[in-house]
C-alpha cells in the first residue's frame, strides 16, 4: 500500500541525492511558495481595480461573442499594460486580433455581481500561474497535468464556473483526520495541563512543524520514478496532482 507520508520521508532523504540535488529542492519549493504569495497579492490588486477594469482584464480569457467570430480572448497592443492604472479603461477599444471591441467579449459579465467578477479575476490569475508553469515544464507528466488544469480554468471563466476537479484525486482534507488536525489534538493532549504561556508556546512549535513539513519539496513524477522505481507511480502522481491543484 501506498502511503503519502512514507513517501515524503523517503524523498526528503534519499539515498542516492547529492548536496546539489537536495539544494535544488530547496529552490524548488521556496520557489512553489513564493509563487503562492506572488498570486495572492496579484488576485488582490485585481480584487482592487474599477470594474471596467476587471473587465478589460478578463476579456483576455473570453473568446468574442459576436456570431462567426472565432477570435479566443481579446487582444490588446504591447504598448498597453493591464495593470497600469494610468489610463481609463475604453470598453470600445478594438480588439488587435478580431477588431470587434472590448465589451463584445465581456457583455455578458454585467449580468453578475462584482463578487463573481472577483472570483473570475481569481481563476485568471490561477490560470496564468498555470499557463506560465505548461509553457516552462519539461517534464511530460507536469505538462499533461498543466494542460488540464489550463483547460479546466479556461472553461471556468468563459462559462462563469466554479472549477471542479476531476473526483479521483478528491478536495482537501485528504484524511480524516487530517494531519493538521492530529497534530493539533497531540499538543492539546499532551501539554493541556500546562500553564497557559507554555501552551501557547507549544501551540506555536506545532503550527512551525507544521509548516517545516509542507516546505518539503516534492520530486516530479519522471524523477521519483528513476529514484523509486519499485515504488507505485500511478499513486504518487495522485499525490503530486493533489500538491500541484492545492498548493
Amino acid at each position: 500500500m501506498f502511503s503519502p507520508m512514507a513517501a515524503v520521508r523517503d524523498i526528503d532523504q534519499p539515498s542516492t541525492s547529492s548536496a546539489g540535488q537536495v539544494r535544488m529542492k530547496r529552490k524548488r519549493s521556496i520557489s512553489l511558495s513564493n509563487a503562492a504569495n506572488i498570486i495572492a497579492e496579484r488576485k488582490q490588486i485585481w480584487r482592487n481595480c474599477p470594474i471596467n477594469k476587471k473587465y478589460e482584464k478578463l476579456a483576455t480569457c473570453i473568446p468574442c461573442r459576436i456570431p462567426d467570430c472565432y477570435c479566443s480572448g481579446m487582444k490588446y497592443p504591447d504598448s498597453i499594460n493591464l495593470l497600469s492604472k494610468a489610463s481609463s479603461v475604453n470598453l470600445n477599444f478594438d480588439c488587435v486580433s478580431c477588431f470587434h471591441v472590448l465589451l463584445d467579449h465581456v457583455s455578458h459579465l454585467q449580468n453578475y455581481s462584482e463578487e463573481e467578477i472577483n472570483e473570475l479575476l481569481d481563476i485568471s490569475c490561477d490560470l496564468e500561474f498555470t499557463y506560465s508553469r505548461f509553457k516552462n515544464e519539461s517534464d511530460e507528466i507536469l505538462k499533461g497535468l498543466y494542460s488540464i488544469l489550463s483547460k479546466i480554468l479556461q472553461n471556468c471563466i468563459v462559462n462563469v464556473t466554479k472549477p471542479e476537479i476531476d473526483a479521483e484525486i478528491g478536495k482537501p482534507p485528504f484524511e480524516s483526520p487530517s494531519f493538521i488536525k492530529i497534530v493539533k489534538n497531540f499538543v492539546i493532549y499532551k501539554f493541556n495541563h500546562l500553564p497557559s504561556d507554555q501552551l501557547e508556546l507549544m501551540h506555536k512549535v506545532s503550527t512551525q512543524f507544521l509548516s517545516l513539513i509542507k516546505s518539503i519539496p516534492l520530486e516530479n513524477p519522471s524523477s521519483f520514478q528513476l529514484h523509486y522505481p519499485q515504488k507505485d507511480l500511478n499513486a504518487y502522481i495522485k499525490l503530486y496532482r493533489r500538491l500541484v491543484t492545492y498548493y
